[in-house]
């Protein structure tokens, strides 16, 4: 290459299929650009465990950004963690209490070696929740109230529309933190106002000695809008929503389901090639 060049992605609506996979023609492709030199990283809400198999299945090398960007992992340092956010359980506490235990659905909060669900048998985190990997630690009800530890993430389920300014009342209020709520759903996450990412990826950059101008990003939704619009280039997926295209320099040639971060890249790389 004439030059390093970063390339990330998100994953949800980015670069898995609404099936939750990679084709093979795109995994061997991002694997062929990374050994032409590329650094291939993924950046994502999810956490460490449900992204490290696809990361495994590409054949990556380089560090992870996960919790939407507080979180950076070394896979190839025995999953080092080379920067994390982490929330105190005595604020999430405080959160849940001022909206009332009683009008979430359910809750799951989490750190690298151990989950806490509120309620067992409701099934609307399944999708994402990755629990049978080696080493996680579940634990169900109430524990998580009585829990010291610091926390990497959580994720809330209302039970209906009339609670969420409550549940963003009691987010907001707190000096530096921030509530978002995931597209056309009643599922919400706490995040750093001040973290995003953006400032992961850029982080990741600065310790290879790949510039931000020469990034170039895909993202889909919301939680990708900076670091489309701070990146050399920003790709909105041609699926993704309005605001995610409004910052974007490109929208994809076609859409998660058609290769769309493959198809997309094959024109944008040709300027390092």
């Amino acid at each position: 290459m004439k030059k390093r060049v970063m390339v990330i992605s998100d994953m949800d609506g980015t670069l898995l299929r609404d099936d939750q996979t990679i084709s093979e023609e795109t995994q061997k492709y991002l694997k062929d650009l990374q050994d032409k030199g590329a650094e291939i990283t993924l950046a994502s809400g999810r956490p460490y465990r449900a992204l490290i198999d696809y990361y495994n299945q590409i054949g990556l090398k380089g560090k992870i950004a996960c919790y939407n960007g507080g979180v950076i992992i070394d896979p190839q340092d025995n999953k080092k963690i080379i920067h994390s956010n982490n929330f105190s359980m005595s604020l999430i506490n405080n959160i849940v209490d001022s909206v009332g235990r009683e009008n979430f659905q359910n809750i799951l909060i989490e750190n690298m070696t151990d989950i806490y669900i509120a309620n067992k048998d409701d099934h609307s985190m399944d999708t994402f929740t990755y629990l049978d990997k080696d080493n996680i630690k579940v634990h169900y009800g109430e524990k998580y109230k009585t829990c010291n530890d610091m926390m990497l993430g959580g994720i809330f389920v209302l039970k209906n529309k009339s609670d969420i300014q409550k549940f963003m009342e009691a987010g907001f209020s707190v000096p530096g933190i921030g509530v978002r709520f995931w597209d056309n759903c009643l599922i919400a996450e706490l995040y750093y106002t001040y973290v995003n990412k953006y400032t992961a990826i850029e982080q990741i950059g600065k310790s290879i000695g790949i510039p931000p101008s020469d990034f170039i990003c895909f993202g889909d939704a919301a939680n990708d809008i900076e670091m489309l619009y701070r990146s050399g280039i920003g790709v909105a997926m041609k699926n993704g929503n309005k605001v995610a295209k409004k910052y974007a320099d490109v929208i994809s040639f076609t859409d998660n389901n058609h290769d769309g971060v493959m198809n997309t890249l094959k024109v944008l790389i040709n300027a390092y090639l």
